[in-house]
């Protein structure tokens, strides 16, 4: 197992696309020790749209 330490995420810092993502309300998380389907499941989250991602494939309010 390789260890991961805090250079290894520099890159976010100066990505445009970080950048943005924040812009419009996006987060980064990072979580040791759990997997995906774990973290999900405590932030008690649901399925929703097809996962594919893209403009196409998000609710808008009220839809």
């Amino acid at each position: 197992m390789n260890s991961v330490t805090a250079h290894d995420y520099a890159w976010i810092r100066t990505s445009p696309l970080f950048a943005l993502m924040t812009e419009w309300g996006y987060s980064l998380t990072l979580v040791r020790g759990s997997t995906p389907r774990e973290v999900l499941d405590a932030m008690g989250a649901e399925p929703c749209g097809t996962g594919r991602g893209g403009r196409a494939d998000r609710r808008e309010p009220g839809a």
